[in-house]
């Protein structure tokens, strides 16, 4: 079975990085694996990454949404590496699943990683009924992360429910035994009475960056010693220090960061006060490192945190429940210990990369089987002797 893998590109984001989760989990399961991005353009860490891992990747140099050129350099790359399946895992590569699909013949498979498209200008709603549109034409099988995002996208696309599968995103997260919680926090600088919230997330419109800031007044009131860690990169950076100056040092910027499994284990505390979500591959790693978590209920967010159990849901916008959940965790160690206990359980049980890879590779054979392609030409495990693509 020979799978190619579509994507946008190597930004820092949470469905660039389960894309090459995944793929390395597919090629152990003995599926032949590439990844094709659209533009090399952005790529961040993960770039490197993928080329640690020996990941073949192919990039189309595509300049806008319609390109000929990169369609015939696509049509071409398909023909040449005899591929089973497209597997689309970003909404902009949607028109070229139409190109495999109608002139070469072969099945596509798109994943819906968002809740909703961009729509705060007309442009973007044009730009996504294209896209989606792209998608109900092209795609023999929609994978949604969270059963949210499938009955949404369904209303949205058009796409009928019976054409939509959910599978959760799993993760690839280190064991924690393998990191010293005092020695990290020593070499960031985290004193041991200091208590620590970790937002972790890109820094623009939606994702409640304003919100935690917001209740953070109430927090430092009732627990001592808070502070709060910003972890990413974006457009809203600039305000957010702004609004943040009266706090001073309580409130710190790390920037983007390759080190986030680390800043989790010595975290006490990761908060998610996004307005939407579809299924967050941070608080996936959050609960994997034993992190509890306080977060909107939005999307898939009910899927990963059990209310109460292994962390906190709050109505997004609701500060004042924001605050009142994280003071809950901050000056509670024992019920701290316990929801982080439950939330690495959680993951283990339902959100690993594994499990994810036997669930999609399920959804291949099906969809192979309907289109009368088995996709024997290249399955078996690959012998320890023969090369990897490089």
């Amino acid at each position: 079975m020979r799978i190619v893998y579509l994507l946008d590109g190597l930004s820092m984001g949470g469905a660039e990085a389960n894309t090459l989760w995944l793929m390395q989990a597919m090629q152990r399961e003995g599926v032949d694996t590439f990844l094709c991005t659209l533009s090399d353009g952005r790529d961040g860490s993960l770039a490197e990454e993928a080329r640690r891992a020996g990941i073949k990747r192919f990039d189309l140099g595509m300049g806008r949404l319609y390109d000929l050129k990169a369609a015939a350099r696509f049509l071409a790359l398909l023909r040449r590496e005899h591929v089973d399946l497209v597997h689309i895992q970003d909404p902009y590569a949607n028109l070229l699943g139409l190109v495999a699909r109608y002139i070469m013949g072969i099945p596509v498979i798109m994943t819906r990683h968002v809740l909703v498209d961009a729509s705060a200008t007309s442009r973007d709603r044009i730009r996504a009924a294209i896209l989606n549109g792209s998608a109900r034409l092209a795609a023999d099988r929609v994978i949604a992360v969270a059963s949210p995002v499938a009955g949404l996208y369904a209303k949205q696309s058009g796409i009928s429910a019976d054409r939509i599968t959910v599978v959760h995103n799993g993760i690839v997260a280190p064991l924690p035994a393998l990191f010293d919680r005092q020695a990290i926090r020593a070499r960031l600088g985290w004193g041991a009475q200091e208590k620590i919230i970790l937002m972790v997330a890109v820094m623009r419109d939606g994702k409640g960056h304003d919100d935690l800031l917001g209740a953070f007044g109430t927090i430092r009131e009732a627990a001592d010693g808070a502070r709060i860690v910003f972890a990413g990169e974006g457009a809203l950076r600039a305000s957010l220090e702004t609004i943040a100056e009266p706090f001073g040092d309580d409130v710190r910027f790390f920037g983007e960061r390759t080190d986030v499994c680390e800043l989790m284990a010595a975290a006490d505390v990761l908060a998610l006060p996004s307005h939407s979500e579809a299924l967050p591959t941070v608080l996936l790693e959050a609960a994997a490192a034993g992190l509890p978590a306080v977060a909107s209920a939005v999307g898939g967010v009910s899927e990963i945190i059990e209310n109460g159990k292994s962390g906190y849901l709050v109505p997004p916008g609701d500060r004042h429940g924001l605050a009142e959940a994280i003071i809950g965790i901050l000056n509670k160690p024992a019920v701290s210990a316990r929801m982080g206990a439950f939330a690495r359980h959680l993951a283990k049980e339902r959100f690993t990369v594994a499990h994810q890879a036997r669930n999609t590779l399920m959804v291949y054979r099906q969809v192979l089987g309907k289109a009368g392609r088995s996709g024997a030409r290249t399955s078996g495990r690959r012998s320890a002797s023969e090369p990897r693509p490089s």
